[in-house]
């Protein structure tokens, strides 16, 4: 009895000795600063308040105003200076910010502004003067801010497991790109020229699940977090990242093939002949006046347009890709995995597969590999979309060495099989899928989940 008791003492020791590691590893701490534009860019006044009471300070830390719960306070841009207002008081903090923090910090803060409906938010809340209005900006934890981002980047309704691999993606996209608008006034915006945020407003049950389960986890390459990218639907194939950026040699960001009954989204767009030259014009191309031809001229490992040539009256020009999607509508022209035709009546219709840029983790895929009866679990879909990436906990920027090199214990028993080199758009090698037994614990119900081998199928035999 006394053995069976110490070694029963022992192992409650090891594992509170994990949780130890984990939490005193995960960048819960770290935060980001992000710039609230979507709803708040050019606004001349909002109205903050909290629960608990709210206190506002300038940005010597000195208080302002300290307010009972539920009152509100108006910041408003006057002047090259941000003027407080609460009831009869009203202070003037020039060409300072002023930082509004609730009570409780586990408390959230309400923002109100004309034309647009109140959110909440984790965190405190900058306000900034500018030359347009008020620079917003909702400073919280890593953590909390991801509550608010997988929401709006992935449905609440897809298995789990394709949430806890959005919500590393995620995660190890903030950390990689922390410093994206810093010449802006703030870490990352809350568009999807970042990662689409919402706030607590846009928090769901699901997804919070997901963040906590995954808690500062992130995806590594060479001791370093990966620098990671995610879309819609990918169509069938991820595209290298070297196709659309010939800078980023990155390995994990290769194309790769999906299985052949994944399924995925197919569109169509058509347009005049006036109509598409009209745009593309517009768009810069003078070429395209008197339109007399377009055609992709080239493609990249997963079969993506990659340059268009276009002729008109005023000679030919090659277009990229991405040009053209914004000249034609990046909801329009949903993806460049497509091809091109001439309609009886002189049109043109443009006909393709997938949402995005297919770079990265395909959503679409992500979900279908979760779903029954394959029961992939996350590790398994980040390793078929990141070959060569492990998963860590975290460290605070992407220059930054781990601060735990290795996989989190419950990942160990993982036979990730993946490959540390990658086809690139000249060499032309094709990544296939094969399925693989998974050795990782079964789920209640019995079941396992299944892995990726991920190999390379190229010419010299590798």
């Amino acid at each position: 009895m006394k053995s069976r008791r110490l070694w029963s003492i022992l192992g409650l020791i090891s594992i509170l000795a994990a949780i130890s590691s984990l939490t005193c590893c995960a960048p819960a701490g770290d935060t980001v600063r992000v710039g609230l534009v979507r709803f708040y860019r050019g606004a001349q006044s909002v109205t903050v308040s909290s629960s608990s009471g709210i206190t506002l300070t300038n940005a010597n830390g000195q208080e302002l105003v300290s307010c009972e719960p539920g009152v509100s306070v108006t910041l408003s841009a006057e002047g090259g200076a941000v003027t407080v207002r609460s009831g009869l008081e009203v202070q003037s903090a020039s060409g300072q910010s002023v930082t509004a923090s609730p009570g409780d910090p586990a408390s959230t803060i309400r923002v109100e502004s004309l034309r647009q409906p109140a959110r909440e938010y984790r965190g405190a809340i900058e306000v900034r003067p500018k030359p347009w209005g008020l620079l917003v900006v909702n400073v919280v934890s890593v953590e909390d801010y991801l509550l608010g981002v997988v929401p709006e980047e992935m449905p609440s309704g897809y298995p789990i497991e394709a949430i806890n691999a959005q919500a590393v993606t995620a995660r190890t996209y903030a950390l990689s790109n922390h410093s994206k608008h810093a010449s802006d006034g703030y870490d990352l915006c809350d568009t999807n020229n970042c990662q689409t945020y919402g706030g607590v407003s846009a928090e769901k049950p699901s997804s919070t699940e997901a963040v906590n389960a995954t808690r500062g986890l992130v995806l590594t390459y060479g001791g370093k977090v990966a620098s990671v990218m995610y879309s819609t639907d990918c169509g069938g194939a991820t595209q290298d990242c070297s196709e659309t950026r010939p800078t980023s040699k990155l390995p994990y960001l290769c194309s790769v093939t999906e299985p052949a009954e994944m399924p995925h989204c197919s569109w169509e767009a058509a347009f005049s002949i006036q109509d598409l030259q009209d745009k593309l014009v517009a768009a810069g191309v003078k070429q395209a006046a008197g339109l007399t031809s377009i055609k992709v001229s080239k493609t990249g490992a997963s079969g993506r347009a990659i340059e268009f040539e276009v002729k008109g009256s005023q000679g030919a020009a090659t277009v990229t890709g991405l040009k053209l999607r914004a000249a034609l509508g990046m909801s329009v022209i949903k993806s460049l995995l497509l091809t091109i035709e001439q309609t009886p009546d002189g049109g043109v219709v443009f006909r393709g597969k997938g949402f995005g840029h297919g770079v990265g983790l395909c959503q679409a895929g992500a979900r279908w590999l979760a779903s029954p009866p394959r029961n992939n679990t996350y590790d398994q879909i980040l390793a078929h979309y990141f070959p060569g990436t492990e998963i860590a906990i975290g460290a605070k920027h992407s220059d930054s060495a781990l601060s735990e090199q290795r996989k989190p214990d419950h990942l160990n028993a993982s036979p990730l099989q993946t490959v540390r080199q990658s086809p690139t758009a000249t060499d032309q090698r094709k990544v296939e899928v094969k399925p693989a037994p998974s050795t990782l614990p079964k789920k209640p119900d019995g079941r396992g989940g299944v892995t990726f081998d991920v190999r390379l199928d190229a010419s010299d035999g590798l």
